[in-house]
């Protein structure tokens, strides 16, 4: 995919999301980006949502690379309800696209809540710039996700990060979850050095409206 197609991609995945049911995962984004840790490097991501209403969840989850497959482990437990979850993963670089052009890599994921499967995916991610000055990066993610009651649906979902400078990133994501309804976030993401800190707003409509905050620390060693 060259560089002048990717925002026709963007858009495109943007309006399908009215049409199809979706869900991603990518740290405390919604949506996946198609970076890996470095080969031989290790990153922890952790990050806490805190619902209107009182429920809690938090989620670390650590990640390693070998060669351009990145394996994770992701462990999680919510309060008000009380659940332990548990979510194992891989992704493949297929393609690094460096700074200017689009990356894409395929990634598979399972979450078990209390020991019972409740989701897995298998999906795309495609990363890259909208404009030349790198100021625009976008990520979309195609694919299919299982539920506990073995539906198969479509995934798909689409998320847009302003780079406002070299510290600071705004960020923008909506997607259909699986099922019907809808989950959006937006917020800042600041950099130091290597690391980041997110703090995101968010609210998904699944029956009833729910709202949270979410707060999540990325280390890379």
């Amino acid at each position: 995919m060259t560089l002048k197609f990717f925002p026709i991609a963007v858009c495109l995945a943007a309006s399908l999301l009215m049409a199809f049911d979706a869900q991603a995962s990518g740290g405390s984004y919604v949506v996946d980006d198609a970076t890996i840790t470095p080969a031989g490097r290790c990153q922890l991501e952790s990050w806490l949502q805190s619902f209107k209403g009182g429920a809690l969840a938090g989620w670390t989850v650590p990640a390693c690379s070998i060669g351009t497959v990145e394996f994770s482990l992701g462990l999680g437990r919510q309060v008000r309800p009380n659940r332990n979850g548990l979510s194992p993963g891989v992704k493949w670089l297929i393609h690094d696209g460096g700074d200017t052009g689009i990356s894409a890599a395929w990634a598979t994921t399972a979450t078990l809540d209390d020991g019972r499967r409740k989701l897995a995916d298998s999906y795309v991610a495609f990363s890259g710039p909208l404009d030349r000055a790198q100021r625009w990066q976008a990520n979309v993610n195609v694919g299919l996700a299982w539920t506990r009651s073995d539906h198969v649906r479509p995934l798909i979902g689409a998320g847009v990060e302003y780079i406002a400078s070299s510290q600071v990133g705004l960020l923008a994501e909506y997607l259909r979850p699986v099922g019907h309804g809808y989950v959006a976030q937006t917020g800042v993401r600041i950099y130091f050095k290597d690391n980041s800190v997110d703090v995101l707003v968010g609210q998904s409509r699944d029956g009833e409206l729910s709202r949270w905050i979410n707060v999540g620390l990325n280390l890379a060693f």
